[in-house]
């Protein structure tokens, strides 16, 4: 009577294991959304809001170098209904002074104190230029001439303003600001709960390395989460198919896309390692949990 008394004890206890905790089912559903959610977060702070993301991959794609071609392409032909000659142009625009500009530029939008780039040299330049030109064909240049020359040089200065400014900068800036305002709010806020999440699992559980588990889960789920969509659109490229001109911004915008959607790859890595590191811990707990059992067990027997 005893051994069979003893034998359904044990069984009541294996079937208690083996039934999960639906309330630390829950508590490791909302902390894997939370993690993740902070993972997003954290992912878009180092990379598409990061600062600098924008100015180095200007460098990396040669982006100032293109635009330069395209504003001496683009004064060339403004510069052709006035019969005014190629070599006119030549050393009036500086790849040097371009690339300091477009990122100046760009600076000074994220800071929001937009500053436009200084153009008095290329004018002086220009209109030394068309003097010359003059001067060599002989052409008089009188009060209306140099009207003229005043006002297409304005126009070209105009055209170096809008060239080295980025597309669409104004839209990624006030998104970042709007997304600097509140992203020490939102992890603060998302840390608190996780924390709060992570204390309850552990106290719900005498045999802390149980709790551990579902932590683990969490951790597991929020790499998941966080990194199979980024993997998905890195993988499949549709975003280097979309028709974007000019060329020169098109790869500098898939460059800043690539090297985003890698930190957010980054981060869910960061998340399996720390859940191999839970793994561990678990395991560990575990054993000292199991090898102190066992000698209780024993001095009982004794």
């Amino acid at each position: 009577m005893e051994q069979k008394l003893e034998l359904n004890i044990k069984k009541n206890n294996k079937n208690t294991k083996r039934r999960p905790d639906v309330i630390s089912v829950i508590l490791s559903f909302i902390l894997a959304v939370l993690l993740a959610v902070m993972g997003y977060a954290a992912g878009a702070q180092i990379g598409i809001f990061r600062s600098d993301i924008i100015t180095e991959s200007i460098d990396r794609t040669g982006y100032s170098e293109k635009v330069y071609n395209q504003i001496l392409a683009d004064s060339v032909e403004l510069g052709k209904p006035m019969m005014i000659p190629e070599e006119v142009f030549q050393d009036v625009f500086d790849l040097e002074k371009v690339s300091r500009d477009i990122k100046a530029v760009y600076n000074s939008r994220i800071a929001n104190t937009y500053t436009a780039a200084d153009t008095e040299v290329i004018r002086q330049r220009l209109k030394d230029n068309i003097n010359k030109y003059a001067k060599e064909q002989d052409i008089e240049m009188g009060e209306e001439q140099n009207a003229a020359v005043d006002e297409f040089v304005s126009l070209i200065e105009q055209r170096y303003s809008s060239g080295i400014d980025i597309f669409y900068i104004s839209y990624y800036v006030s998104f970042r600001n709007m997304y600097q305002k509140y992203f020490g709010i939102l992890i603060a806020v998302i840390a608190v709960l996780s924390v709060l999440d992570i204390v309850i699992t552990l106290k719900r559980h005498k045999r802390k390395y149980r709790g551990l588990r579902y932590i683990t889960y969490a951790s597991l789920a929020a790499a998941i989460m966080t990194g199979a969509a980024p993997a998905f659109l890195y993988i499949q490229g549709k975003y280097r198919s979309l028709n974007i001109k000019p060329d020169y911004f098109y790869s500098m915008i898939v460059d800043v896309a690539d090297r985003s959607l890698s930190v957010f790859m980054y981060v869910a890595l960061f998340f399996v390692i720390v859940s191999a590191i839970l793994i561990a811990a678990t395991v560990v707990l575990r054993k000292k949990y199991s090898a102190g059992h066992y000698k209780n067990s024993a001095s009982l027997n004794v």
